[in-house]
């Protein structure tokens, strides 16, 4: 019997059934297999989106902390200035016009920006 010559339906009952079972089951395989790979792509559109979300949070998160430990250690730095060095600091200071300066118990205080 040749290749083209064969017909499902000329094999024995139980050969035929298995035979058509096979071919469901490749049929099905592709059709599961596609509804499982499109929620993969889903589920991975969905995690890279939550991803960037925790990544900007994190990122606002450590900018904000770097700039507090920036702040914080350039006031103790001021601070730890001799008081003619501090006041040499002041004088320069307060000529930027972005900057609002205040010395307080001996003690540079913190600036704020000055909106003109």
């Amino acid at each position: 019997m040749a290749a083209q010559d064969f017909n499902p339906l000329n094999l024995p009952e139980g050969l035929r059934q298995f035979f058509l079972a096979g071919v469901g089951a490749m049929a099905l395989t592709g059709e599961k297999g596609k509804e499982v790979f499109d929620k993969f792509v889903e589920h991975g559109e969905v995690a890279v989106a939550q991803g960037k979300e925790i990544n900007e949070e994190l990122k606002h998160t450590v900018d904000a902390s770097v700039s507090d430990f920036k702040q914080d250690s350039l006031y103790e730095l001021i601070n730890q200035l001799k008081p003619e060095e501090r006041e040499n600091l002041l004088n320069r200071l307060k000529n930027e016009k972005s900057v609002k300066v205040e010395i307080e118990d001996g003690e540079l205080s913190h600036n704020e920006e000055v909106s003109e």
